[in-house]
């Protein structure tokens, strides 16, 4: 039990066979607010050219920070639970690796973190996009080549991938192995056109398995 000094206490009584009932009067427990909590927000960035002149990060919406390329910033005295950090003013040849906006859970007390992954593409370079989906028993995985192995690259069975940076231009990629009881809806290899730099092409391999 915790009394107050402030409140003033009976003396002690004595009862039967000799034992001391100790009695205080007890004033109101103030309980303590809940510790602040710390979002910690980081950049890496890696490619040509890598911006010298850094980003912005906002939380929540609200609050814009600038960011150097390669730095951190630290938002403190938060409540904790989720908060939005988005990282913003990109070049246009610059990728974040994940989602942006995010979120992140911030705990009272402590500290999180998060990082920015992002990659520059070299001039006269461009996205490549590639999706698979299959239908029926087909196998876990397969290989995605991309001219002769200038990207080689494994993909799920009904999965996405990214390559970056792909030169400008015209791309011949294939998915490997497809089983002989299974068919692979168009060609294979196919061409993949990267028209612009900063451009994006994109293929979707479809593969019917049996049941």
């Amino acid at each position: 039990m915790i009394c107050s000094s402030a409140v003033p206490a009976p003396a002690p009584s004595l009862l039967a066979g000799g034992l001391t009932l100790l009695v205080c009067a007890c004033g109101d427990i103030t309980v303590p607010p809940p510790e602040p909590a710390e979002l910690r927000v980081v950049n890496s960035t890696t490619g040509v050219p890598i911006p010298a002149e850094g980003y912005a990060i906002t939380l929540d919406g609200v609050e814009s920070i600038h960011l150097e390329t390669n730095g951190f910033h630290v938002f403190a005295n938060l409540a904790a639970g989720e908060h939005t950090p988005e990282l913003s003013a990109l070049p246009a040849d610059c990728r974040v690796t994940g989602k942006n906006p995010r979120t992140v859970t911030a705990i009272a007390g402590a500290s999180a973190q998060t990082v920015f992954q992002v990659t520059c593409i070299p001039p006269n370079s461009g996205t490549l996009f590639i999706r698979t989906a299959t239908y029926g028993n087909g196998p876990a995985s397969y290989e995605i080549t991309v001219d002769d192995r200038l990207f080689t690259e494994a993909i799920g069975q009904s999965d996405e991938l990214t390559l970056f940076p792909v030169p400008v231009g015209v791309h011949t990629v294939a998915l490997e192995p497809v089983p002989g009881d299974c068919q692979l809806v168009g060609a294979n290899p196919r061409i993949v056109i990267i028209a612009q730099a900063g451009g994006f092409g994109g293929t979707i391999f479809k593969v019917h398995c049996p049941q």
